[in-house]
């Protein structure tokens, strides 16, 4: 049986200065993103929070994570780390992606009292597309491997023309 995730937002979160999230832009965030997907703050899955530079810009992603108790739930503690992303990130506006878990008749799959290892599966596979994307990433547990290994045509190129073989590999991957 396949597992199924589907994506929503992005979503804004409007920071009350600069950086400053607060529990009442998470209540604004949500609100919202309850228009969009009743239940989805109660909902478990993956998320990526992204700064888009400017209008019609795409998003760069800073931060990947996942919960297993519901994406309010687990936003509550992460006010903190939320500003410490947006300070190191470049000016723009902050947006988040929900990936939540659904059934196969497309509910949301609510909290579960075990730690769902699919969630860590699918965090571990977007960490490595967003690294990919902007090497100043904030996760930085777990993230070692994917930081220092070096595969022409797949990850972490060094300067120069990649060999015939690598520039394959690339497109084999749809990396170019």
């Amino acid at each position: 049986m396949p597992l199924e995730y589907q994506t929503f937002g992005p979503f804004t979160l409007q920071p009350e200065d600069k950086y400053k999230i607060t529990r009442g832009v998470l209540s604004d965030f949500f609100s919202d993103a309850e228009t969009e997907k009743p239940g989805i703050s109660n909902a478990v899955g993956v998320y990526i929070l992204t700064v888009q530079a400017h209008e019609g810009a795409v998003p760069k992603p800073w931060y990947v994570g996942r919960t297993d108790r519901g994406f309010r739930q687990r936003f509550s503690f992460q006010l903190g780390k939320f500003r410490n992303i947006l300070e190191d990130a470049s000016k723009g506006i902050p947006k988040m992606f929900l990936i939540a878990r659904v059934t196969p008749r497309g509910a949301l799959v609510k909290p579960a009292k075990k730690k769902l290892l699919y969630n860590d599966e699918l965090e571990q596979l977007l960490i490595g597309s967003c690294l990919a994307q902007n090497s100043q990433l904030f996760n930085v547990r777990e993230t070692k491997h994917l930081r220092e290994i070096s595969v022409p045509g797949y990850r972490n190129n060094k300067p120069g023309k990649p060999k015939q073989s690598a520039q394959l590999l690339a497109k084999v991957l749809g990396i170019r």
